[in-house]
Parts: C-alpha cells; structure tokens; sequence
C-alpha cells in the first residue's frame, strides 16, 4: 500500500494535535504531586474530531451547529480553568512572599508547584489559539455553505423566485456576525491568519483574574452591614457611620389572632418604631507578610414605637476581632470577643420561628434585660498543603435582671476539625462538636447539660461558578439529672451557584437541637431549610429574595389549656418566611435599603399561630 501526500496530511492533520497533548500530560504528570492533575485538560474523544478540508460539498447546517457548541463548550471549560489556575497561583505567590519575609528564604516546593502551573497554563493557551484556528475555519465552512445553498437555489426555481431567501437557516448570517464578542481582535482577514502571542493571551486571562476580584471585593462591600468610609491613618481606616430605619409591624408580641375554645382572645398589636444606630469601626487589615490585623467596631441601637412606648429601649453592641498568621503562614487564626446588652420583648419560643436561633428565656414582661458577653479564639494549623487541623472554642456568659436570675448561665463550647485536600479546591474533614451548659442557680425548667456532636463534613468549589460546605453527622444532648435526653441527626448545608457575574444563588440548611423556653420542655430539634436569590440589575441597584421553612419537634407532652381542656399532648410547629428586599448605592458611602418580611407559624397549639407582617426603610451613612 502506498501513501499518497493527501493521506499523509490528514494523519498528521488528526494525530498530531493527539500526541503533543498526551506528551505534555505525561511530562506534567511526572513532574510534581498529582494535586495538579485536576487542571490537566485533555479532549474529550466522542467530540473532539477535527474540521476536514472542503470537499465539493461543505458541512451540513446541522453538522456547522454541533461544531460551534463543541467549540463553545470548550472556551468554556478553559476559561473556568484559567480562573482556577489564577486563583491557585496567587495564593502560591502570596505563601512565597510570606516564607522569604518571615523565614528570610523562599520555598522551592512552592516555587516548583509554580513551574507546573505555568506549564497548565501554556498547555491551556495552546487549545485556545487552536480553537481560535477551528472557529476560523468553521466560520469559513460556513459561508461556503451559503453560497452552495444560493447557488443550488437559483438553479432549481424559475426567475420569479430567484430574490427569495434561502431557507437552510430561520435567521441568515450577516457579515459582521463573526467580527462581534471579546475576541474580536483575534478573527483573521481573508487569507491571512493573525498570530496571537502568549503575551496577548495571558496579558487577557490577567484582565479577567483582575475584573474578578473587583467584582468580589464589590460584592463584599454589599452584603456587609456598615459601609467603609475615607477616613485612612496609614493602613488603619476608621469609619464613623450612621443608620436611620423606620419599621412598621403588625404583630409585635407574635400574637395568634384568634379566639380560644376556653373563650380567651388574643389580638394582635401593631406599631410603627424609628430606630436610629451610631456606629464606628476600626480596621486595620493584616497584608501579604504581617502577622497580625485588627477590627473594632461599636454600635448603639435606639428603638422609640409610636404607641407603645414602653416597649422603647437602648441596645448597646460592642464586638472585636484579632487576627494573626504565624510560622510562615502555617498558623493562622483570630481571638474575637463580643458584648451586648439589650432588652428582649416577652417570648414564648414564638420568636425560634423567625430568628431561627435559640430563645433567651421565658419572659412575662414587655422588656427585660440581659447581658450577654463572649470571648474565643480559633486557629487552623497547616501541617503540609493537604492536611489542615481546626479549634474553635468560646466562653459565652448570659446574664439578666433580678426578676429572671434563675436563667444566668454560662455557655462553653469546642469545635476540633481535621481536613484533608482531596484536589485543589474540595476538602474532607471530620469534625467534633461539645457544648457544656451551666446555669448559675438552680432552675424549675433548665438543667445543666452536656452535648456531644459528631460529623463528617466536605468543603467543595468544583468550579469558579459552584461552592459549598456540607455537613452531616449525630448529636446528642444529655442532661445531668433526672431529665431525660434527646438525640438526632444533624446537618449543615451551604450552597452557592453564581450563574453569572450579577446573578446568584445560594441554598442553605441546617438540623440540630435547640434550648426552650415553652413550659417544662428541656429541647427540641430543630430543621430548617432555605433559598436565597441575589441580583445586580445595575452597579447601583441589588435586589436580594429569600424564602425559608422551619419545623420544631418537641418530645416532652405538655398540657394544652386553651383548647383541649389541659390534655397532655407533644407540640410541634412547622414555620414559613419570605424576605424581599432591594438596595440602592447612591454613593460609595451612602446606600438606601428597601425589604419586606413575612412570617407565619402554624403550630398543634393554637396560641403559638401568628402571622406577621413587617417592612423597613433604611438609610446608611458613611464618614
């Protein structure tokens, strides 16, 4: 058999993209640890087939659509990538800067890992520039595709029809269609091919990595509660701000709104309430090299009802936060402490349905006092780059006025985690939870408890687009004493999607066991599940929507007077909440908020059914 010039060029046309790209695999591979090989991209067989010369007839319209999708999904996956190799590289180049401030010498594993990276991204620049080639041609096949379809036209229809349109497509192709998007510079000109250099490409997949993280750091400006104002000493920003919020509510006790079989009714009550809240914070973050940064910030929150003023009441908010990096960025964690001294409105675990958090304590009165104080710290030590071990641990002590002393308590609690890098951006860890509560006197309804919680947790960003933290394990609850305790399984779930630059995702749960304040009833456990929707319309205007379900299961019978005549009976309440709010940024250090909330709880004790109805104005000022 003898081969002729025109066979030989199709095998080199076919084989040759083949074998440089197994040949860079084999050489990456055996460079380094394959924590790497994750980025490797190689093509896909059942789609990858190369665009063959023009025969007498071109492609068909279905076979030129099936190449642009290949195409595009390909563009697809090497701009994910090349954000992941960005993203990588950075925190690299950073533990580099770290090592030779600290350590006086770089890291020559980090150095190595650095060459790999570079070697990924030459090998995702090379599928780019051949993509780049195949759209080219793809484009050429097509236009050769219409002037076959006009040409075939005119030949089988008389001259009456010859200024009809060709049907092969629903819209015709124009010119400029191919000249559109952002690689518009790298289209070529009839029979010239325009070269595009690494430089041009990297100097592009900079402008994305850098466009990144200005829509990050945007981001988190947004969904902080204080704005940062422009008052700077060096690299310490102070930031005196102020928030002006006028609410209205139509249910401020969580009143069930209905009237009893013992013949008692409860009404609801509404008010309108201006809150004005002074803040000031101070931060001064830790850079590339430092070991420690710092914030500070205090807020006070004066509440005033239109109505019913003895509801009024100051709340005082003080919070700090110690953050440090130590043996070469090894060691790294923060010491937090928090006060608080407020005042809670009268609650009957109605309150658990909406704040989705523990009741203080059963409270008759319109106000009472508490002051709660906590003090942690929490600490990650990087043994190597795939074994990370995590404490957290906290102190946190509850203290009210005379009339509910029997409620003072101290809360201690340990979190110890292990996490292993399974790839580059997905974690798996096992985590152990204790919580030891004390109360400071003896107490009718609370005891002193230990919990000890068990989980099995993964950390996951498999994409630029997708990440998420999950959770699932066993809690149990044992209480010293006669009491008998309460066990369940337990999860946590944190979700995010980001469809696109201005549109965003996130699906959130969680299960675990609860304090109560209801009667006799020690603990329950408590489910909940939601979704949250945020868009940028505008660089000015967000719009954020969440909506959320709860359910609390209780296992101690308690008797029910209001409707059943004191018959014993376990309670269990299933609860529903929706939040829409919108978010104006006039300035950089002026935003006006708009948001709408409802609430609704509908439990098998009919005093514990409410619906409540709540809407906020608010305006934030920065100094």
């Amino acid at each position: 058999m003898v081969l002729r010039p025109k066979s030989l060029f199709y095998c080199s046309y076919v084989l040759g993209p083949l074998i440089s790209i197994s040949v860079l695999f084999l050489n990456i591979s055996s460079a380094e640890a394959g924590i790497f090989d994750w980025f490797t991209f190689s093509s896909n067989p059942e789609v990858a087939q190369n665009l063959q010369p023009s025969s007498s007839e071109p492609l068909t319209v279905e076979q030129i659509k099936k190449e642009k999708e290949r195409i595009q999904g390909k563009k697809n996956r090497i701009k994910t990538k090349r954000r992941l190799v960005l993203k990588k590289r950075t925190r690299l180049e950073e533990k580099i800067r770290d090592n030779k401030e600290i350590l006086g010498v770089p890291s020559s594993q980090e150095n190595r890992q650095i060459k790999l990276l570079d070697e990924i991204e030459n090998e995702l620049f090379e599928k780019e520039k051949s993509l780049l080639a195949e759209e080219i041609k793809l484009q050429e096949e097509e236009k050769k595709r219409i002037a076959f379809d006009q040409n075939k036209q005119i030949e089988s229809v008389d001259t009456t029809g010859a200024d009809k349109q060709n049907s092969y497509r629903e819209e015709p192709i124009q010119e400029n269609e191919f000249k559109r998007g952002e690689d518009e510079e790298l289209q070529q000109s009839p029979g010239k091919t325009k070269t595009v250099t690494d430089r041009e490409l990297k100097r592009k997949a900079r402008r994305l990595y850098l466009g990144e993280q200005i829509k990050l750091e945007r981001d988190q400006r947004r969904n902080s509660e204080e704005l940062d104002g422009n008052i700077r000493f060096g690299r310490l920003q102070v930031t005196p701000g102020l928030e002006l919020k006028q609410k209205y509510d139509d249910n401020i006790f969580y009143e069930a709104d209905k009237r009893f079989a013992n013949g008692t009714r409860e009404g609801k009550s509404e008010d309108l309430i201006s809150v004005i809240s002074p803040y000031i914070k101070i931060i001064r973050k830790r850079a590339a090299g430092e070991r420690f940064g710092l914030s500070l910030l205090y807020r006070a929150n004066q509440e005033k009802f239109a109505d019913l003023s003895a509801l009024d009441n100051l709340q005082h908010d003080a919070r700090g936060e110690l953050d440090f990096s130590l043996r070469g960025n090894r060691i790294r964690g923060k010491l937090f402490t928090t006060f608080l001294q407020t005042q809670d409105l009268s609650s009957f675990d109605k309150l658990q349905a909406v704040e989705s958090s523990s009741v203080i304590a059963t409270n008759f009165n319109p106000r009472t006092s508490r002051t709660d104080y906590k003090f942690g710290t929490s600490v990650d030590f990087s043994k190597s780059d795939r074994f990370l071990f995590r404490l957290l641990t906290y102190l946190r002590n509850i203290n009210f006025e005379p009339s509910l002393e029997t409620e003072d308590r101290e809360d201690f609690n340990t979190s110890l985690s292990t996490f292993w890098k399974w790839t580059p951006l997905t974690r798996l860890g096992v985590k152990y939870d204790y919580r030891n509560l004390h109360y400071n006197s003896n107490s009718t309804f609370n005891l002193d408890s230990n919990t000890h919680s068990a989980s099995l947790a993964v950390e996951f960003e498999p994409t630029a687009l997708i990440s998420g933290t999950f959770e699932l394990g066993y809690v149990t609850r044992e209480f010293i004493g006669s009491t008998a305790g309460r066990d369940s399984i337990r999860f946590l779930m944190d979700l995010e999607y980001k469809l696109t630059d201005r549109t965003r995702f996130s699906f959130g749960g969680r299960r675990s066991i609860e304090d109560s304040s209801f009667s006799t009833i020690n603990a329950y456990v408590f489910t909940a599940v939601s979704a949250t929707w945020n868009q940028d319309w505008t660089s000015k205007i967000s719009t954020k929507s969440t909506i959320g379900f709860q359910n609390q299961d209780y296992s101690e019978k308690v008797a029910d007077t209001k409707n059943s005549g004191g018959s014993l009976k376990q309670r269990s309440d299933n609860g529903f909440n929706l939040d829409l709010a919108a978010s104006y940024q006039i300035q950089k250090t002026l935003r006006a908020e708009l948001e709408y909330r409802f609430n609704k709880n509908d439990s098998n004790f009919n005093e514990l059914d409410f619906e409540k109805n709540s809407v906020f104005m608010t305006l934030k000022m920065a100094f």
